[in-house]
């Protein structure tokens, strides 16, 4: 027994000693090739990383914020591609690992909200968060980085039905586990993997759309390039088939109703179809991405801030809206300002287009703390909202973890020699770490799983009412394309609105909503989102007998604006929100029907209390 032990304690040492002498060794050829980057000597030394957006100024926690600006590449390399030395995007993922690791609690760390709807909590931060690791283990093949995989994927198979809804939107969940498999060869991950992606291909028709469609198709590409299955490929071909009659002239895409417009899905579904695409090679992903990239830009300010909404160039006091629930989906919840959106559209500007990408991460900076990001820059609901409690976080797990799997995947893309270098080498971030910010480990961000959540299709809670219809196989065409069940004009005549443009919400004059051939015109103040009056201007081109009414989705009356002569030229009207017996109209959409001689014009209003 004494030998025994004597021969491990020898074979201990050895060991110990071999791993030491590989970690200096390593660490000692990634100084003498440059690749290691010293950590800040001081908090002032580390102001460069805390990137602004524009003009120096005071951070949200009253930090001094410079801006990123690209530089030109001084040596070999792709044409136009910016030279990164700057570029803050290593110093803040090495932040966000850092408070990852601080407050992990058996292995994965968890939002506070977890007990609110366990399903969506973990599958935003834990997948989010194993995905992220699996993207910078592509990057850092370190012990320490593997870990950190196996931890997060041990986690979620420990709490396979819990995590699951039943639902496309597990496509997430099985693409984190089979990612997972790709990085560790663990044959438990491939089989959790398996189990979500027979589920997935079992889905109808109807829920292989739009976002959701792409999460199972995520799922399903990584499938089938592990196994070579021909039903992944055939749900795959389904999603993106799917896709074309959804996007909008403007390249954008809707949440979930087909008339409607939304920035914030349109950004999250091009970082599924980067990822798909990196997967495949597809031709059809492509042409997609630039008309959303290009949608997306335009929506970019000076500063990296997204603009929800524009002035109409027609007449002041005119909006047009850019995100779901003020473009007629009614049933949609407000989806500006989440900060997680933030982390896609960096991954879509990377390497594409430098100026957007510079502001937006400089942006993003301005929000950082400590490596965390709050839940929202802007548009709080009141407290009497249920969403509320998923708005209000400074500190969000869940759109930190997002963040961090959109930015390792924008770093793995990138070719190796330009940032592994600054990660480490061996033992990957371990061998740099990040000045300690003072702050306390935030035991009040992580809680226990304390609550099983509502499980099946349609299940209740952070998914959305949107998601949850999705899920229980409806129709997007079921709640909005409702301007085919406007009132239909007397025989001969025609809507004048081409279908394309009320589904749109396209910027281009000719084919939105109120614009009128033979100057017949119909414009609000404010097509969506108001609770008060709703100012109304249409243009005549002839003197005539004028009507304009208002009509629900279902193509009821609701009331009589006027039907009275009119002289040609412009006029104006008012509809206070009340029907023909003066009750208050509830929530929802509803269409300004515009009628004179043989022609129609039909727009578009949602009202919100």
């Amino acid at each position: 027994m004494a030998a025994h032990l004597s021969w491990v304690g020898r074979e201990v040492v050895i060991t110990r000693i071999a791993t030491i002498t590989r970690y200096c060794m390593a660490l000692g050829l990634a100084i003498y090739l440059g690749l290691a980057v010293p950590a800040p000597a001081s908090a002032q030394q580390d102001e460069r990383y805390e990137r602004g957006n524009h003009e120096p100024r005071e951070g949200r926690h009253g930090r001094r914020h410079e801006p990123y600006r690209p530089h030109e590449p001084h040596g070999p390399g792709a044409p136009g591609d910016p030279d990164h030395s700057n570029d803050p995007l290593v110093p803040m993922l090495k932040r966000i690992d850092a408070y990852l690791q601080r407050n992990e609690r058996e292995g994965v760390v968890l939002d506070a909200r977890v007990s609110v709807n366990a399903t969506e909590a973990i599958r935003l931060s834990v997948v989010s968060q194993l995905l992220g690791y699996t993207e910078l283990y592509k990057v850092v093949p370190s012990v320490r980085v593997r870990q950190d995989i196996t931890d997060r994927a041990d986690y979620l198979i420990a709490r396979f039905d819990q995590v699951r809804s039943g639902s496309v939107f597990d496509g997430m969940f099985g693409f984190a586990l089979l990612e997972a498999y790709a990085a560790t060869n663990e044959p438990r991950y491939l089989e959790y993997g398996r189990r979500v992606a027979v589920e997935l291909e079992q889905m109808s028709p109807g829920e292989r759309i739009l976002n959701g469609g792409l999460m199972g198709a995520m799922a399903l590409t990584r499938y089938f390039a592990l196994t070579g299955d021909s039903t992944a490929r055939e749900f795959v071909d389904d999603v993106m088939a799917s896709l074309p009659a959804y996007q909008h002239a403007n390249g954008s895409f809707p949440h979930w109703c087909a008339c409607s417009t939304d920035i914030h899905y349109t950004d999250w579904m091009t970082t599924e179809l980067i990822l798909i695409a990196r997967m495949t090679q597809r031709p059809d992903i492509a042409p997609m991405l630039a008309r959303m990239r290009g949608f997306i830009a335009s929506r970019i300010d000076a500063h990296g801030m997204t603009q929800y909404a524009e002035p109409c160039p027609e007449y002041p006091g005119c909006v047009i809206p850019y995100y779901s629930i003020a473009t007629g989906c009614a049933i949609d919840y407000d989806t500006r300002a989440w900060t997680n959106e933030l982390g896609y559209s960096a991954l879509l500007f990377d390497g594409a287009d430098s100026s957007a990408y510079a502001r937006v991460m400089g942006f993003m900076g301005s929000l950082e703390h400590g490596g965390t990001f709050p839940d929202k820059w802007d548009f709080w609901p009141p407290q009497s909202d249920p969403y509320y409690v998923w708005t209000a976080a400074d500190t969000s797990v869940v759109n930190t973890s997002l963040i961090f799997w959109s930015l390792t995947s924008t770093l793995s893309a990138r070719p190796r020699s330009r940032d592994c270098g600054r990660l480490g080498r061996d033992e990957g971030l371990a061998l740099l770490p990040v000045t300690d910010t003072g702050l306390p480990r935030a035991a009040a961000i992580v809680a226990p799983l304390s609550a099983r959540p509502e499980t099946g299709r349609g299940a209740k809670g952070l998914l959305h009412t949107v998601d949850r219809l999705l899920a229980a196989g409806s129709s997007p065409e079921q709640y909005c394309g409702a301007s085919e069940r406007a009132p239909a004009p007397p025989p001969g005549e025609g809507t004048g609105v081409d279908r394309r443009a009320s589904l749109a919400g396209t910027n281009d004059p000719a084919l939105r909503a109120g614009e009128a051939a033979a100057g017949l015109s119909l414009n609000m103040s404010s097509q969506g989102g108001t609770a008060g009056p709703v100012a109304i201007r249409f243009t005549l081109p002839s003197a005539g007998r004028t009507g304009l009414e208002v009509y629900d989705t279902a193509g009821r009356r609701v009331v009589s604006l006027l039907s009275e002569p009119l002289s040609a030229g412009t006029h104006r009207a008012q509809w206070d929100g009340r029907d023909a017996a003066g009750r208050d109209c509830p929530s929802g959409l509803y269409f300004l029907a515009l009628r004179q001689g043989g022609q129609s014009r039909v727009a578009r209003v949602s009202r919100l209390y």
